[in-house]
């Protein structure tokens, strides 16, 4: 089988969310896999964002049993499901990403059924901070089906040696796991810095998850040290926890911080190229694609350890830091002390190390190598791990 009749069906619960990463990754590698010879189908539910895409998307809506609101919370979708079982046959590879929603198990029931070779990225789904949240929502998913497709398993994606780990810690230390990034878009370099200020800027979902509080009582603590530095934190805002956080700003009563709501596309990469320092102080991330979009726009990162971002620090494009406000505030001085020069040649290294290692065409290929592998038409490669090694 060569890769131009590699027909391979991909499985998300949406990609109508763009500050979700997996709204922009799982797209991203279809196109890449589309564009090196494969022949890409992604299931999904809901809204697709107003884009051209070079894969087909078959979409579909959530159910209303045995309740709207708990059909969509569990993102059922009996029309997904009978899709996928008629059209099963013409796929060679079923790979889905994400766990908790009734897509990730719909997948594995089709891929057992006809034992098709399975694939799941958790993409940050077994991480002990996320199974400890929501702790009741994923009992009634396992019970539904989450575990028998898990259980069917072929071979797993992890986008960081970090998630592998968590991988075998969930249970599933004996099936084989590929180690492979996400790839990350290259945009040109054309908005300068700013002259007149120096802007410090959080962009990612306003979560509880992503330590936005750890910033905010962090960005107190200095403020008043780097007067010329302002603080901008850019997310879907309208939500119970941002408000909190914006509430937050008020009780602490900090100063120059700024809350951006939602930038997409050109916008954000203007606004980012136009700053000189990135923060995500996260509890959990299995990548974390905002700190990739940072560093290929030139942005200098401070990531805390919730996130596998080691290769700041032997890149010299950043400061990777223990999770929590003393560590955050230490390097927080640090980074915003150093002249404007030094941050530059920072995220001038950032920007080099994604485009050396971070291309999706390059991920594309290596995925492509896991597939063949698993068709029995090429040796394991180098990516993937056998055991709990």
């Amino acid at each position: 089988m060569n890769n131009k009749k590699m027909k391979i069906m991909q499985v998300v619960t949406s990609i109508s969310d763009d500050f979700a990463g997996p709204s922009y990754s799982v797209p991203a590698l279809c196109s890449a896999l589309q564009d090196n010879g494969c022949d890409v189908t992604l299931y999904t539910l809901g809204d697709l964002p107003k884009k051209s895409f070079n894969f087909t998307i078959k979409t579909f809506p959530r159910g209303k049993f045995p309740t709207p609101k708990l059909a969509y919370l569990l993102g059922l979708s009996p029309k997904m499901l009978q899709e996928m079982k008629k059209d099963v046959d013409s796929f060679d590879i079923i790979h889905s990403h994400m766990l908790w929603k009734a897509p990730n198990y719909y997948s594995g029931f089709v891929a057992k059924d006809k034992n098709k070779p399975y694939l799941i990225s958790p993409r940050g789904t077994v991480s002990s901070w996320a199974l400890n949240f929501s702790k009741w929502k994923k009992k009634i998913v396992l019970a539904l089906g989450q575990k028998k497709a898990l259980d069917a398993v072929t071979c797993f994606h992890a986008t960081s040696e970090e998630e592998r780990k968590e991988i075998v810690a969930f249970g599933y230390p004996k099936t084989p796991c590929t180690v492979i990034p996400n790839g990350i878009d290259i945009p040109e370099m054309q908005y300068p810095k700013l002259s007149d200020k120096k802007r410090l800027v959080f962009l990612s979902r306003i979560h509880e998850k992503k330590g936005v509080d750890i910033l905010i009582k962090s960005w107190k603590q200095v403020e008043k040290l780097f007067p010329e530095w302002e603080l901008s934190i850019v997310g879907p805002n309208e939500h119970e926890y941002a408000k909190k956080m914006q509430k937050l700003v008020i009780e602490l009563d900090c100063q120059r911080i700024t809350f951006e709501g939602e930038i997409y596309g050109e916008d954000k990469i203007k606004f980012l190229q136009q700053s000189y320092l990135f923060v995500l102080p996260t509890h959990s991330e299995n990548f974390g694609m905002v700190v990739a979009e940072a560093l290929v726009n030139e942005v200098p990162v401070i990531c805390s350890k919730g996130a596998p971002w080691e290769g700041l620090e032997t890149h010299d494009a950043g400061w990777w830091i223990d999770i929590g406000e003393e560590a955050l505030i230490k390097a927080l001085k640090t980074a915003m002390d150093l002249d404007s020069e030094e941050l530059l040649q920072k995220g001038k290294n950032g920007r080099k190390w994604m485009i050396n290692d971070f291309s999706w065409d390059k991920i594309a290929k290596q995925l492509i190598d896991v597939y063949q592998w698993l068709l029995n038409k090429k040796e394991k490669p180098v990516t993937v791990y056998e055991g709990t090694v």
